[in-house]
């Protein structure tokens, strides 16, 4: 739609108000002299009509003929016309017309008139004449009675061309007025638009986010005090703006950093905010969920149970909740509270979602951890228990059987050490991993010399132990004895695992930025389903075998938090009946 402009708007009204000023003014000017001169006219021809009555009465002994010629020298000395009639409307002479032939006057409105009052007065278009005329009749007293009437008239032909003269002057003042009022009023139609413009403009930068802008003063009047309101205006509401952009900021990085998820609701359950930790938990993409209803955009029955039960009693709520993803289980916690209008009144919900998976993983993994310290813990100790017991009970046992149950004491003993000194290794790890004392090392050197600790032992299996190592360093920042441990506890498990005239195979390369160490095996392999807890700690793919080999279940845990402390990692794969392969990838050392 084309906007109409304000100037135009304003001038035009200014103009229907001085033109339509002017033309009353100039009617109701010219009615008023139409009627000044009227009554002028009028008041004439009384004069000269009650001048003419001692004319009008026929003198002694006069004839008809210089009677009429006495009423035209009369009519012509006055300047107007001049009738005599008598009292039954018979014209008797006339200044202009044979009196003979002129109609019974009898009727004639001025002629009634002066019948009642002594004196009539009427202005109507004359047959005789071709023209208006005034006619004033005066009567002719003769004691208590009249006798006659003079009436005198005149054409307003002079007079309807005085008025229109004058009229012509009247609408030329007129129009000479109108167009100086609209030129003027243009001249302050224009000077207003443009303080209003000037304002408009000021406004619409202000609405655009321009606070900076100020209206010069200018004036004392109401635009210059409007000027100075706006410019107030315009300063407070950057002030409030940068305080609220401010406030909003420190809640969006605050709502952003949160590992929490945090959704918030109107009163009808459409999502007013969903911070990127939420999108997260539930899977969905935060801008698609704005505006949205819970259930539609997350479809969570929690989620919406939780704000149905907020919005309805107006109290916090506390609930847990399973999302069954394609790759795993998520529990959250759902902490909702109301959010309240400054009525009080319940405008919506905020619910806070807090993930206690991995915690809830942990836990197990604790309870798990502890069951599994006792259970290998126990084993032992009772072994010995029982044996020291029986030594101590049986007085007469054979040193043979004396000899046998004290090796058997001693092995278990080691076996404590063992698990001990592993568990405190993989403490240590985790406690103080980042704080190892560190220097740049030759992974091909750590290799060589774990392999060398290691011949021995393979050769006794009859396995197959080989190297495969670059031409040049492959360097690492690094613990030498965290590393030894490392490629110790990944050769100790293929050596164990690997059958008679097996092979196990070790690799050192790199890759994007990365050192590679590959220890390859043929041996029984291990199932898919142990793959995502062979690092745990204590987990064994076969106990009993694994206890038979002398192992505790805590190597593969080591070797991940040692990789895990150098900013590295440790991946497996493997296949039933084919051997395993591990690797570790640790950052290279910058040169």
């Amino acid at each position: 739609m084309r906007r109409t402009s304000f100037l135009w708007v304003l001038y035009a009204s200014y103009a229907v108000l001085i033109l339509l000023t002017t033309t009353i003014a100039g009617v109701l000017l010219s009615r008023q002299q139409r009627q000044d001169a009227m009554a002028e006219v009028e008041q004439n021809l009384t004069s000269a009509a009650q001048l003419s009555r001692d004319v009008a009465v026929p003198r002694e002994g006069e004839n008809a003929t210089r009677y009429q010629a006495r009423i035209r020298e009369a009519g012509v000395r006055a300047g107007v016309r001049l009738t005599v009639i008598d009292t039954t409307g018979t014209v008797v002479a006339d200044s202009v017309e044979d009196a003979a032939g002129m109609n019974d006057h009898s009727t004639r409105p001025e002629i009634l008139q002066a019948s009642e009052r002594q004196t009539g007065s009427a202005t109507r278009y004359s047959s005789t004449i071709g023209t208006d005329m005034m006619y004033v009749a005066v009567a002719v007293p003769e004691g208590a009675h009249h006798v006659a009437f003079v009436r005198t008239s005149v054409p307003l032909t002079e007079i309807n061309e005085r008025l229109s003269q004058t009229r012509l002057l009247i609408a030329a003042s007129a129009g000479i007025a109108a167009l100086v009022g609209l030129l003027i009023g243009a001249l302050f139609a224009r000077l207003l638009t443009r303080r209003l413009t000037r304002l408009t403009k000021a406004a619409e930068a202000l609405a655009a986010g321009e606070y900076e802008l100020e209206l010069p003063i200018g004036s004392r009047d109401e635009f210059g005090r409007l000027a100075v309101a706006f410019n107030d205006m315009a300063r407070q509401l950057k002030e409030r703006m940068d305080t609220i952009v401010s406030d909003r900021n420190q809640v969006v990085a605050i709502l952003t950093s949160m590992t929490e998820g945090v959704i918030a609701v109107d009163a009808r359950q459409n999502i007013v905010h969903i911070n990127a930790a939420a999108a997260a938990m539930l899977g969905v993409n935060a801008a698609d969920c704005i505006g949205q209803p819970v259930w539609k955009a997350v479809r969570v029955s929690a989620l919406n149970e939780a704000a149905d039960a907020v919005l309805e009693t107006g109290s916090d709520d506390r609930r847990e909740a399973r999302i069954t993803g394609e790759s795993e289980t998520r529990e959250l916690e759902l902490r909702t509270a109301p959010l309240r209008d400054s009525r009080g009144e319940v405008a919506g919900a905020v619910l806070v979602l807090s993930d206690f998976t991995d915690l809830r993983r942990l836990e197990t993994v604790r309870t798990d951890f502890v069951s599994n310290v006792s259970h290998e813990l126990k084993t032992p100790l009772a072994a010995i228990q029982a044996l020291v017991e029986t030594l101590i009970d049986d007085e007469t046992i054979d040193p043979t059987t004396r000899a046998d149950f004290l090796g058997r004491i001693a092995k278990q003993s080691r076996r404590l050490n063992t698990i001990v000194l592993d568990l405190l290794s993989l403490s240590r790890m985790e406690a103080e991993g980042k704080g190892l004392e560190r220097k740049p090392i030759d992974l091909r050197t750590i290799v060589s010399e774990c392999i060398e600790l290691c011949r021995e032992t393979s050769q006794k299996a009859g396995i197959t132990l080989a190297c495969q190592l670059p031409a040049s360093p492959v360097r690492v920042f690094a613990n030498d004895e965290a590393m030894k441990q490392l490629l110790g506890n990944l050769l100790d498990n293929a050596l164990k695992y690997t059958p008679g005239e097996g092979r196990v195979e070790v690799r050192v390369s790199t890759d994007n930025g990365d050192a590679v160490v590959e220890v390859e095996d043929t041996g029984a392999g291990i199932e898919a389903s142990h793959l995502p807890r062979i690092f745990e700690r204590f987990y064994r793919v076969d106990r009993a075998r694994s206890r038979e080999l002398g192992g505790t279940g805590l190597g593969l845990a080591i070797v991940k938090h040692v990789a895990l402390a150098h900013g590295g990692a440790v991946r497996v794969s493997s296949t039933p009946g084919k051997g395993s392969t591990f690797v570790v990838s640790l950052p290279l050392a910058q040169r």
